[in-house]
């Protein structure tokens, strides 16, 4: 609920501020997407969450937005006077959530009951390298945004604000949530991360195939990722703290 419910109308209300209408619609984009396919679960694990249950989230989520997503979008698209034809290739969507996510699970899986049990030390340099592949990721889609920051840098200074704010209420309703329910440590830190994470490629995506004019909305999604990396990190170290 928390992913596909709460964050478009959170949205909803956020677009009615006044600002450009590319900006309004990345945030739309970032709102109507599942929870991220690896971040999450990276920052889950840090903050010393259940990686099982992350995962469970993720598979839900993002099977979830193959109907969602063409239900939600044009609802908040058209509150921008904005119309498109979604057509959401299902078949390519399981396949990309078989490739990206299933079959590196089954095989770490596999790998993890064939060897013997890895040291602590060990296990700090696998986070590191899990951190540095997501870091790359949003690096390679900075890199697609690099002509929109160029010309429209001064935008930034709107879609920075407006990307911590849109977060930090998912945090917020995430938490609350987690209070409300009693879900205690363990799959708390899996409802907080994957509950207000979003997942970037799929936006991207999006907004290339169907959206080539506004090139600002491109910026929105790049940015809002890598802000809610450095909040989640951050907020990943704290928890983690409190644990030990």
């Amino acid at each position: 609920m928390l992913i596909l419910v709460a964050a478009p109308l959170v949205a909803a209300g956020l677009v009615r501020l006044p600002m450009e209408t590319g900006v309004a619609l990345g945030i739309v984009l970032v709102a109507a997407m599942p929870t991220t396919l690896s971040s999450g679960v990276v920052m889950t694990g840090q903050a010393g969450g259940n990686i099982a249950h992350a995962l469970f989230v993720t598979i839900l989520s993002n099977c979830a937005a193959i109907v969602s997503i063409p239900l939600t979008l044009p609802l908040l698209l058209h509150s921008l006077q904005l119309d498109a034809s979604l057509t959401i290739d299902q078949r390519a969507v399981f396949i990309k959530l078989l490739v990206l996510v299933l079959l590196p699970l089954g095989v770490g899986m596999g790998i993890k009951h064939r060897l013997p049990s890895i040291p602590p030390q060990r296990k700090r340099q696998l986070g590191m390298i899990n951190q540095a592949i997501v870091l790359l990721i949003v690096f390679i889609s900075l890199g697609a945004a690099r002509q929109v920051l160029v010309e429209q840098a001064g935008i930034a200074l709107l879609i920075v604000p407006l990307a911590i704010v849109f977060h930090a209420i998912l945090l917020v309703m995430a938490f609350g949530i987690c209070r409300m329910l009693a879900i205690g440590p363990g799959r708390r830190e899996a409802v907080i991360f994957m509950g207000a994470q979003k997942t970037l490629p799929l936006s991207v995506m999006l907004q290339v195939t169907l959206f080539p004019g506004y090139g600002s909305a491109l910026l929105v999604c790049v940015l809002h990722h890598l802000i809610h990396l450095m909040m989640d990190g951050y907020l990943a170290v704290k928890i983690r703290s409190r644990i030990h």
